[in-house]
């Protein structure tokens, strides 16, 4: 009985040793850069397509959102030949007067260079639980996003598939977070 425990207790150690020596030293960002975009969905969207949305300012003509990438990265002292990646962090949809965003099946969210059509996903959300909230938090993506974030200006589509119609207006926030991680 007393060997049968010794080796009960020499493979739990052997598995405990297995699984934490893969672990690593995480990583600190050397900053972070915050981003905002206001969307306007309008009533009467249908289930059958995907829509795409542009950040929207007074009226309603799409607009290139600033990253204020160089402002972020000066004012945390780095220099450019430091920064090896920027990766996507945390997003959220938040409908600014509080609507009920439950018929929102899916959201995927793309950055664009002002001049290309060649985007990076960012974040996206594949399959929203059923419920009332008038908030919804996205994953981030895992691709180095720098191309495109360490640029004076991007382009934020927005793409939603609906899981019911849209009955009014709705004004949406974002809120975007990158980190800033060293160059290997």
């Amino acid at each position: 009985m007393q060997m049968i425990r010794n080796t009960y207790y020499f493979i739990g150690i052997c598995l405990f040793s297995i699984a934490f020596s893969a672990c690593g030293k995480d990583e600190q960002s050397l900053f972070q850069i915050q981003m905002e975009a206001e969307f306007n969905l309008p009533a009467g969207l249908n289930t059958i397509e995907t829509h795409y949305f542009y950040p929207t300012q007074v009226g309603n003509s799409s607009i290139n959102i600033p990253t204020n990438y160089n402002l972020f990265r000066s004012n945390a002292g780095i220099s450019e030949q430091r920064i090896g990646a920027i990766l996507a962090n945390r997003s959220s949809l938040i409908a600014i007067f509080g609507e009920n965003l439950e018929f929102v099946n899916s959201v995927s969210m793309w950055a664009y260079p002002v001049d290309s059509n060649e985007g990076i996903e960012i974040f996206y959300q594949d399959i929203i639980e059923f419920g009332n909230r008038s908030e919804l938090r996205l994953f981030p993506s895992i691709a180095n996003v720098k191309e495109v974030i360490a640029l004076d200006e991007v382009v934020i589509e927005l793409r939603l598939i609906m899981r019911s119609f849209t009955n009014q207006n709705i004004d949406i926030k974002v809120d975007l977070d990158f980190s800033v991680f060293e160059e290997q």
